[in-house]
């Protein structure tokens, strides 16, 4: 197996075959293109377009804006520093796992060499040892993987209020009434200004 990367976002399959099927979520990530994975980016979805800018000015004189939040995470330099964080985290898992694995399969191997001169007692007992652990290598997957989910959590965390705090500044600073993720909305008119570049460099001034 070749040397595996990781992103912030999303974990494609990588760990040992006989690891229950619905149990292989993976850990690694699929590209630098790939940033956002789908449930944080439709969480980022979900706070834009809950987020009203209380803006007191009359119906007549309500303004909308619009923002590519994908677009604007792919552009902060934070991110490449939890890419690489998490790969190098999601790394150390994999090796640990893969080594489990082959120690596995070792016994394995030797069990069903020897398995003709042993009797029924013997065969019992070595069979209940490697599914024990089997079921271990499973434990140390699901630990592994909430590690992952906790830790990508916690270092996203800051990204996302960054963000929030730079949409607000520009919807306040232009008096807009509300503004959307562009993405989700089924429709955007002329009506709605797009505001990616400005919440950019709202973005860097706050550094």
């Amino acid at each position: 197996m070749g040397t595996l990367t990781f992103d912030a976002y999303q974990a494609p399959n990588i760990f040992p075959h006989f690891i229950c099927k619905s149990q292989k979520k993976s850990l690694l990530l699929q590209t630098e293109n790939n940033f956002i994975n789908h449930q944080n980016f439709q969480n980022m979805k979900k706070f834009i377009i809950a987020l009203m800018l209380f803006v007191p000015v009359a119906l007549f004189a309500q303004k909308f804006g619009h923002v590519d939040t994908q677009a604007i995470m792919t552009t902060l330099p934070e991110i490449a520093k939890i890419n690489g964080e998490l790969q190098a985290l999601a790394k150390k898992h994999e090796d640990q796992l893969i080594a489990m694995q082959n120690e596995l399969k070792r016994k394995a191997d030797d069990y069903d060499k020897n398995k003709s001169t042993m009797n029924a007692m013997l065969q019992q007992q070595t069979e209940n040892a490697l599914q024990e652990e089997n079921q271990k290598i499973q434990q140390a997957y699901a630990r592994a993987q909430q590690e992952m989910e906790a830790r990508q959590k916690e270092m996203m965390e800051p990204i996302y209020e960054k963000v929030k705090t730079a949409i607000k500044n520009v919807g306040k600073a232009g008096q807009y009434t509300y503004i959307f993720e562009q993405d989700a909305a089924l429709y955007v008119g002329v009506g709605s200004k797009d505001l990616t570049n400005e919440v950019k460099a709202e973005i860097a001034r706050l550094k």
